[in-house]
């Protein structure tokens, strides 16, 4: 995450995804699911925004 956020979105293409963090769509969204269950991040409209103090 660049500065706490990261431009990407589980709407986002395939390509951004491997372009952005070189992993694949399925892995992103997997990877993304357990920092949200685990409280790290914040998923917004216009991305994702690491949590204060994390």
């Amino acid at each position: 995450l660049k500065g706490g956020f990261l431009p990407l979105t589980d709407k986002s293409s395939p390509n951004e995804i491997q372009r952005e963090v070189q992993m694949s769509k399925k892995s992103f969204k997997r990877a993304l699911g357990n920092l949200y269950k685990q409280r790290k991040v914040d998923i917004k409209d216009n991305g994702i925004y690491l949590k204060n103090g994390e």
